[in-house]
């Protein structure tokens, strides 16, 4: 956003030196380089095309707006216009992230063959530049085509994948969701200690984020297992967390689902 702000600036200077000092930091954290990468390269074009990279940009925002908003169609006018100018400066980032954005829409939308076109490219964009968020983003969604799909084998290495590329961005909740869902999955396939293992790893992220209402999911889950497998003292334990955190955050929904699983355990 600090580049997209210098765009028209004929002395950008000053907000050069604040997104390569966040890039530098990211870079620290997370041992990602990608957006160092990226001010390299804003730094390195003319006006003319800094201000393509901000409409480009500007016009994917406003089809992640639309799509809420209007609906599929009028986003995809947005996103198309994005990508035709971020390929217009031979923006790979921008064109990997639009087509993220393209194959998600559909996948809302339960077209599910063109969102696993549009996020297959993008990810093919996406890792060759090592711009891992898309990649994540991307991986993680076509994990839930194939969930959708009932192809769970395929589903679970996607979901094993998300979590990793996510973990690499510092993208801690994206990947403690893929893990949870990757639970999910182990489970179906009557594969119980990935399953928990999965869990585990889930609520031992959400937890130390202090993410209660995820990590109550977390804990339904399993607690779910522990019934499966008999355990029911466990599985007690872990329903009555959940429902404590549901009901701290004075979520009477989720906790009644849960008053339902003790009454059924």
């Amino acid at each position: 956003r600090t580049l997209i702000k210098t765009a028209g600036d004929p002395q950008p200077a000053a907000g050069l030196t604040i997104a390569r000092q966040l890039a530098e930091a990211l870079a620290a954290a997370w041992n990602d380089s990608f957006p160092l990468r990226q001010v390299e390269r804003f730094e390195s074009w003319p006006i003319a095309d800094r201000r393509i990279k901000a409409s480009a940009d500007s016009l994917r925002t406003a089809g992640n707006l639309a799509l809420g908003r209007n609906g599929l169609a009028t986003a995809l006018h947005e996103w198309r216009e994005s990508y035709r100018r971020s390929a217009q400066i031979g923006d790979s980032a921008g064109m990997g992230a639009t087509l993220g954005n393209i194959g998600a829409g559909y996948y809302q939308s339960n077209e599910l063959d063109s969102a696993d076109h549009y996020l297959t490219r993008a990810r093919a964009i996406a890792e060759p530049i090592r711009d891992w968020r898309t990649a994540g983003n991307a991986v993680g969604t076509l994990a839930e085509i194939q969930s959708d799909r009932g192809a769970l084998g395929r589903a679970a290495d996607l979901y094993t994948l998300a979590a990793d590329i996510r973990s690499r961005t510092g993208d801690a909740r994206g990947a403690a969701a893929d893990r949870n869902n990757l639970g999910l999955i182990a489970g179906q396939l009557g594969d119980l200690r990935r399953a928990r293992l999965a869990f585990d790893s889930a609520l031992a992220s959400n937890r130390a984020a202090g993410r209660d209402e995820p990590a109550a999911a977390n804990l339904i889950n399993l607690g779910n297992l522990s019934s499966l497998e008999g355990d029911y003292p466990q599985a007690d334990a872990r329903y009555r967390e959940a429902l404590a955190l549901y009901r701290a955050h004075g979520n009477r929904v989720d906790a009644a689902s849960v008053l339902r699983a003790l009454g059924l355990l």
